[in-house]
């Protein structure tokens, strides 16, 4: 059972795995006490039209994923205060989630760039890029 730890690549997605799994769960105590749940889930989505959209101009998707998160998040802020807060949270949910597809419609690169931008890749993560790790996702790729 523990042969797949031979290997470095499994090692550093096992690790990069455990770091994510003690941030989030930390973080999801803390939304749940807030009654932000919502949010929460709406700005892991909005992360995919950032990351789409920076591709198809060449930049980073990591770089697209941060800009159009912290956008989103500070919509739902100014929406937040004259409608709703959950109404504005669907408002930008449903925007970027369309903006998404438009993006992955014009997306020409190959399939597999498209899926790892949507679910990423644990076994991709090597030990020269783990100190992104402790913060932020990883991506198999980079424009």
């Amino acid at each position: 059972m523990f042969t797949m730890f031979d290997y470095e690549f499994m090692r550093n997605a096992f690790a990069a795995c455990t770091v994510v799994a003690i941030v989030t769960g930390a973080v999801g105590y803390f939304l749940v006490l807030r009654g932000q749940t919502f949010a929460g889930h709406a700005l892991a989505h909005v992360g995919f039209p950032g990351a789409t959209g920076a591709g198809l101009l060449g930049l980073s998707p990591f770089f697209g994923l941060t800009i159009f998160t912290v956008l989103a998040g500070i919509g739902i802020g100014l929406l937040g205060e004259r409608a709703h807060r959950d109404v504005a949270i669907g408002i930008v949910l449903t925007l970027s989630l369309g903006l998404g597809l438009l993006f992955l419609h014009f997306y020409t690169a190959f399939a597999s760039q498209a899926t790892n931008v949507l679910f990423g890749t644990c076994s991709a993560s090597v030990s020269g890029r783990s100190s992104s790790l402790q913060c932020f996702p990883w991506r198999s790729w980079s424009a």
